[in-house]
């Protein structure tokens, strides 16, 4: 009971956040500062003429200034002020220990349409009141959707820390001008016209600027971080890393964000018109060249040469049930980062679930109690022990999915070392191979160490029925949205096997484990299969089964399938489909359990090809098996 009072407690104060967004902000009980001579703010109804029509606020420059990285890479250091030693982590060093005032309704120009117009861009700043001197300053851009009111409870503990905290809203969104897009060189503009603004305006200490934000935010901050050289560190947050990737790795559309993306973009802002058309290109399976070079260069994977060359510490967290930027997009970024310092939480949860609590200003919240120590290290010089190693520090935890609140760490004593760089997966991963052998009449498949000589084939039906009354069942335990949030307060649903459709999906069980096995990583499926029709679809769900059968959802993979050859008969050819990713993920099966693979052929959270029925049927015999690879922890 109390943690459902917990879980309504976040929806609630999640809803009444973006309210107040759109009311106009948050009476936090700070001090506004808005008429203050030493701070700029201009009407909410700013201008929208040319660059000459500028007030004298305005700051207006091009990202082109600070593209160009120094010459050679440097160490980066944590010590500001010419200091030669960190300070200690106490209380008075690292706690809320001065008065703030808030600054609203402050719009910073920036241009458009190559320089001749100008937009306003919406921020607030938070900052200690009656300091002398200069300040660290923290940057936060809103995630899609939301604004610059996102952040009030984190910035305001900031300020109280010590930081100066500016906020903005991306372009197109609420009350910014221009048009919301899916990133690229206007949000590059932009942000560097805000960074210009704050130095220009604030007592901000230049030597010592960190970017940070959610979603949209986060990967806005690896991008301004690779791109800025003025910007010392950031801690992103369920950040897009891969933009491809994110809406159609595997053929497959991301249905249910697509959707929340597509809508809100519709509903709260000035959207350009590509969003919808990338959506429509991703649902059709049209204009996949466009696609593809639409999405280049709009991603953090995109410039990681060049945040490489300036090494430049970085911090990333996200949730392993984050469907739409799913956590092997940032095992893999993590592995591309040569800087000297880097860090990847992967968290319970869905997309920017696990944050929440510490957006909502609770204080108990892992990832933000690490960024808090990330700011505190790099910005202020005080160790705060989330930098194991001075020189260099590669670290890599997992909160394990059945076990919520204990974490797997990995340092560099753990992780590989590839060509130099410290790097997934850890030196004692193995993994073991289990080969699909047909089900029967009424039972199961199972899932043997040796490929098996049964020979069998085993069909599947999709149907639109089939698909709406999964959809529940998917939405509160495998690939849905309410499930992953449960798992955070150590509530998994759990469903017995006899419980699915075995007209529907094939179910292979693996042997019993005697001692626990700790899955960690990516595990992978080969299907030998065929379809009926030239266009399909393929989910694997993985579970953990106990003794009387009752199953718990650990990872789930999926692949779309369009124009499959057929046979001068008009029947399938079959084919080994190799390599399916399942979803990387931290899992212990205790001992007495036992792995169940489940094939199905829809899940709400990705859209089919088509709305057509079709059959799967997978093959089974000396010519091939299907097989799944699944990595564990020595």
């Amino acid at each position: 009971m109390k943690n459902l009072k917990i879980l309504f407690l976040m929806l609630f104060l999640s809803t009444a956040v973006l309210i107040s967004c759109e009311s106009g902000g948050i009476n936090s009980g700070a001090e506004s500062d808005e008429i203050d001579t030493g701070w700029i703010a201009i009407d909410d109804t700013a201008p929208t003429g040319d660059t000459e029509s500028a007030t004298s606020t305005d700051i207006v420059s091009t990202a082109a200034d600070y593209t160009t990285a120094p010459s050679g890479t440097q160490q980066p250091s944590p010590l500001p002020g010419g200091r030669t030693t960190l300070l200690p982590d106490t209380e008075e060093n690292t706690g809320e220990n001065f008065e703030v005032t808030w600054s609203d309704k402050i719009k910073i120009a920036s241009p458009y349409e190559n320089d001749e117009k100008l937009i306003y861009i919406c921020a607030n700043v938070w900052k200690p009141k009656n300091i002398e001197g200069k300040l660290p300053l923290i940057i936060m851009s809103s995630s899609w959707a939301l604004n610059e009111y996102e952040y009030m409870p984190v910035a305001e503990h900031l300020a109280k820390k010590g930081y100066i905290v500016l906020s903005y809203t991306h372009r197109g969104w609420w009350g910014t001008d221009g048009e919301a897009s899916l990133g690229g060189e206007a949000d590059w503009v932009d942000f560097s016209n805000v960074l210009d603004w704050a130095i220009a305006n604030l007592p901000v200490d230049t030597e010592n600027i960190g970017v940070s934000g959610v979603s949209l935010g986060g990967g806005a901050s690896l991008d301004q971080i690779s791109k800025d050289p003025r910007i010392k560190t950031c801690a992103a947050i369920s950040p897009y890393i891969d933009m491809y990737r994110s809406m159609y790795s595997q053929n497959t559309p991301r249905l249910f964000w697509g959707i929340v993306l597509c809508g809100t973009a519709a509903l709260l802002s000035n959207a350009d018109s590509d969003i919808f058309k990338v959506w429509t290109a991703t649902l059709k399976h049209i204009n996949l060249d466009w696609l593809y070079n639409f999405m280049h260069g709009k991603s953090p994977s995109d410039f990681v040469d060049q945040l490489n060359v300036k090494n430049k510490p970085v911090y990333i967290a996200t949730q392993f049930e984050d469907h739409m930027f799913q956590p092997d997009t940032a095992l893999d970024y993590f592995n591309a980062l040569t800087v000297s310092h880097k860090r990847l939480d992967l968290c319970l949860g869905t997309h920017f679930s696990g944050e929440m609590t510490g957006m909502l200003g609770f204080k108990n919240n892992y990832t933000y109690n690490n960024v808090d120590k990330w700011f505190d290290y790099w910005l202020k010089g005080i160790d705060t022990g989330i930098i194991p190693d001075t020189t260099t520090s590669a670290v890599i935890t997992m909160e394990d999915k059945n076990t919520p609140g204990k974490r797997s760490v990995y340092d560099m004593a753990d992780l590989s070392l590839v060509n130099g760089i410290y790097s997934w997966p850890i030196k004692n991963l193995k993994s073991e191979t289990f080969y699909c052998e047909p089900k029967g009449t009424i039972k199961n498949g199972t899932l043997s160490y040796t490929p098996g000589t049964e020979k069998g084939i085993n069909a599947i039906y999709s149907s639109t029925l089939t698909y709406t009354v999964d959809f529940v069942l998917q939405q509160t335990q495998a690939g849905g949205m309410v499930g992953p949030i449960l798992e955070q307060f150590n509530m998994p649903l759990i469903r017995h096997l006899s419980t699915f459709d075995r007209s529907t999906t094939i179910i292979y069980e693996g042997p019993v484990y005697t001692t626990t096995r700790k899955i960690r990583g990516t595990a992978h499926a080969t299907l030998r299969m065929s379809l009926s029709r030239s266009n399909g679809q393929v989910l694997m769900y993985l579970y953990d089964v106990n003794e009387n059968g009752y199953a718990t959802f650990i990872t789930h993979g999926f692949r779309t399938f369009y124009d499959w050859e057929f046979t001068s008969t008009g029947l399938s050819k079959v084919r080994n489909v190799i390599d399916i990713p399942l979803v990387a993920t931290a899992y212990d099966i205790p001992a007495g359990h036992h792995l169940a693979l489940v094939i199905d052929t829809g899940d709400f959270n990705y859209c089919r090809p088509d709305g057509l029925p079709f059959m799967l049927a997978l093959h089974h015999g000396v010519n091939g098996q299907s097989s799944l690879t699944v990595p564990y922890e020595q």
